[in-house]
């Protein structure tokens, strides 16, 4: 049914369970043994993924920033799907006027 392994493969027995012991039984600190090494193995796995995942999410920080820097310096329309990516305007203060040159302005602050 999809639900991972049965017992008989993790445990590496294919007897049917009896109302008795058989000598073939894993014993008590067998199972024990083999739980906690199916434990450090998932813990293993675990601690990778969340490593992973500090990962991926600091690469999208950067990109996120990255995007954001493009955005706020783009001189123009940005097209809609990067509506995300906040497009504040560019301060103008001190820019030359679109119709004179900056040798036209400082000749005529002269």
């Amino acid at each position: 049914m999809g639900l991972g392994p049965c017992p008989s493969r993790v445990f590496g027995y294919t007897r049917h369970s009896s109302s008795r012991m058989s000598s073939s039984s894993p014993s008590y600190r067998e199972l024990q043994n083999q739980v906690n090494a199916l434990q450090s193995q998932l813990d293993e796995q675990n601690r990778t993924l969340i490593e992973q995942h500090k990962r991926f999410e600091e690469r999208d920080r950067r990109f996120k920033a990255m995007m954001n820097f493009f955005a706020q310096n783009y001189q123009g329309h940005l097209p809609s799907n990067l509506a995300m990516f906040n497009n504040s305007p560019v301060s103008d203060q001190g820019s030359v006027p679109t119709n004179e040159t900056n040798s036209q302005r400082q000749e005529g602050c002269g």
